[in-house]
């Protein structure tokens, strides 16, 4: 059964098609004696991966987003969260976070009057 293919999926092959030519251009390097030019090769094609994992894919948007905060007083505060549609009021304390309330999302900006 073939699985279909993922943004997951598709990053993880581009990230191994990377990992790959930089090695094969760190070889020729490596044979003319330059361990140096070897590790900048690797260590620069490290960041390279590092800075394409954390940027988020083209069109993807988070599932989780802050809206508000607001501090009550030191080391307490009230969050306002919005997760896959659902705005949950949470309460943020020493103790923990504590959930207070959520509401369904309000109806886009454009709707009838």
């Amino acid at each position: 059964m073939r699985m279909p293919l993922d943004r997951r999926h598709v990053r993880l092959a581009g990230a191994a098609a990377a990992v790959l030519s930089l090695l094969l251009l760190a070889r020729p390097l490596a044979v003319g004696g330059s361990g140096l030019a070897l590790a900048m090769w690797i260590g620069a094609g490290a960041f390279v991966l590092w800075r394409w994992r954390r940027r988020p894919a083209a069109g993807e948007a988070p599932r989780m987003r802050c809206l508000e905060r607001l501090r009550l007083s030191s080391g307490r505060e009230v969050c306002l969260l919005e997760v896959e549609g659902r705005r949950l009021l949470l309460g943020c304390g020493e103790g923990g976070m504590r959930l207070l309330t959520r509401w369904p999302a309000p109806p886009p900006a454009g709707g009838a009057p």
